[in-house]
């Protein structure tokens, strides 16, 4: 059973489909998904609602959104640290979003079941309705102000992202890099052998390897967080 979500607040699904407007609004379908909805399917564009989920943790990430959880009998609200949900396999993918990946090996159960009880695994992320809806006017305000620019006619940035998150990936794969090495190695592997473009900085190759981690869950692509100040 699924939790009911008070008034002013939007699940991650209800805050992508709204983000994925102000990032898509006047693109024209990709072939399959026009094709889909011309035989009379509802079907949602993948890479639109990737492209959402991505902004949304991004902003997280950043506070310009709260993320709570909302679950539990009495429909109880926690407000929940984004960097710890990166803890949780597949919870911040565009494949997951939800707590059903989450194992009693992890520290976080404890804390997760306290909170909402025998029926934790349907908790649901939410996110405040005003919040959500400020995130798609900046959204908006940053593709208008891109587009008209001028950035948009330049081939070599919007591709680099991928590109470098597929060189990541392969380096740590082939064992030239582990969680144990510091993200400055990394990134110089990235830079000499992976043949992108431009180099890429270290703060790059982080949110790229934090990326990896988010949509794929393997522990191979974690890193190590530096403790924070004041924690106990």
């Amino acid at each position: 059973m699924t939790a009911i979500i008070p008034i002013g607040f939007v699940t991650l699904d209800e805050a992508a489909e709204m983000i994925a407007k102000s990032l898509y609004m006047g693109v024209e379908d990709g072939e399959l998904v026009a094709t889909l909805r011309q035989s009379g399917l509802n079907v949602r564009d993948g890479q639109a609602s990737d492209a959402a989920i991505s902004e949304i943790w991004r902003a997280a990430d950043a506070g310009r959104l709260r993320v709570v959880g909302i679950g539990g009998n009495s429909r109880k609200i926690v407000r929940l640290d984004p960097e710890d949900l990166k803890e949780i396999p597949l919870l911040r993918s565009p494949r997951g979003g939800n707590f059903h990946f989450l194992r009693p090996s992890n520290r976080l159960y404890g804390q997760v079941t306290k909170w909402f009880g025998p029926q934790w695994a349907d908790a649901v992320i939410a996110f405040r309705e005003k919040e959500v809806a400020a995130l798609t006017r900046f959204v908006l305000r940053t593709r208008r102000k891109h587009l008209t620019s001028g950035d948009a006619k330049k081939s070599g940035r919007p591709t680099l992202r991928p590109e470098m998150i597929g060189v990541i990936k392969k380096t740590i794969e082939a064992g030239k890099w582990n969680p144990t090495m510091s993200l400055k190695a990394l990134t110089r592997l990235v830079n000499v052998h992976g043949g992108l473009a431009q180099n890429v900085s270290e703060d790059t190759v982080t949110r790229g390897l934090d990326d990896l981690f988010d949509q794929t869950g393997d522990r191979r692509f974690q890193r190590r967080k530096k403790a924070q100040r004041g924690a106990r």
